[in-house]
């Protein structure tokens, strides 16, 4: 079973912007078990999120994830490894 990452949602939370939407319906098709179209949605919150490293982040983690689950393990730990870097600004 797949969770919801807590980053994006806590972030999202305090924040109710256009990009963390995207990203939290990301994460809803992502417990569907809809990945592709998991990994789009988080591609347009990131599209959106400029400026803002740490929804960048989780948008990463959720295009990491989807990536993953459909079984392109290399891109994913390219994805991962964006998530990572933008945590630490």
């Amino acid at each position: 079973m797949l969770s919801l990452r807590a980053p994006s949602s806590a972030r999202c939370e305090s924040s109710r912007t256009i990009h963390c939407l995207w990203i939290e319906l990301g994460q809803v098709r992502q417990a569907e078990g809809n990945f592709v179209q998991a990994e789009n949605l988080a591609r347009k919150g990131l599209s959106l999120a400029t400026g803002d490293p740490r929804t960048q982040s989780s948008a990463w983690r959720l295009i990491a994830e989807a990536l993953r689950a459909r079984g392109r393990a290399p891109e994913a730990s390219e994805a991962e490894a964006r998530a990572n870097e933008l945590a630490t600004r």
